[in-house]
């Protein structure tokens, strides 16, 4: 059983800010989301004692705080190398490559795979994922790409 190699797709900008939120929150290691989460809190004190206090300004900064650190900065960073992706497996991991380079993620250290919304998440460390959208393959066959994944991960576990 196999997935049909995916590709070329490219990551856009919703991407991007899809999967800060996502890794950020829900995907990521222990560290990554106890990190987002003290952003999220940082800037929410900011948003509240702002208002508590009377000051628009330090309301307004702690509101454009968790935009800048979760939607700006991430649709801001370079998608230089995130297009024309290609992916598909080996008995070694997963393969994705691109016109300037080939990496195989091994099954050792693909992490979580998480559907959300039309975007397929799967972990390759703690706070970096391979993401994948509805638009660059059939819902079918990211299907089939999960229980690989999934086969994979209940193997390396037993042994």
């Amino acid at each position: 059983m196999g997935f049909e190699k995916i590709g070329p797709y490219g990551v856009t900008r919703g991407d991007m800010v899809a999967a800060a939120i996502v890794i950020s929150f829900l995907t990521g290691d222990k560290s990554a989301r106890v990190k987002a989460s003290l952003l999220v809190v940082i800037g929410v004190v900011m948003f509240v004692g702002g208002l508590a206090l009377g000051e628009p300004q330090t309301a307004g900064f702690g509101m454009l705080f968790v935009l800048f650190m979760f939607v700006i900065a991430p649709a801001l960073r370079s998608r230089k190398g995130s297009n024309e992706i290609y992916l598909e497996h080996s008995p070694e991991g997963l393969v994705a490559e691109t016109p300037n380079a080939r990496v195989t993620y091994k099954w050792s250290t693909v992490g979580a795979v998480r559907m959300v919304g039309s975007r397929l998440f799967i972990m390759v460390s703690g706070g970096c994922a391979l993401v994948i959208s509805d638009r660059s393959t059939s819902r079918q066959n990211m299907i089939s790409l999960m229980t690989i994944v999934a086969q994979h991960q209940s193997h390396s576990s037993t042994l």
